[in-house]
């Protein structure tokens, strides 16, 4: 018999498989209004789990400050989380 979180344990994706995974979807860059009405977490929450490595993070758009992420990665992020709560 396993105990309760044995079914809740999953294995880290490398950005690699990541960006391998996103592969399904059209390239395509969106910017941080439309991730946060995308996985509807608020713009410090993103920002937080990037840091802790749980959230895609941004590409560099250019040499200034423009960033925007990768939306096949917004979707995997939120399939997994979809799968870990299920």
């Amino acid at each position: 018999m396993q105990g309760p979180n044995a079914t809740s344990r999953q294995t880290r994706r490398s950005g690699k498989d990541r960006r391998q995974s996103a592969n399904q979807f059209p390239l395509s860059f969106i910017r941080l209004p439309e991730v946060i009405k995308l996985c509807g977490l608020s713009r410090s929450s993103i920002y937080a789990a990037i840091n802790e490595s749980n959230f895609p993070p941004p590409v560099k758009l250019n040499n200034a400050r423009a960033c925007a992420w990768v939306y096949g990665e917004v979707v995997l992020w939120m399939e997994e989380r979809i799968r870990r709560s299920r």
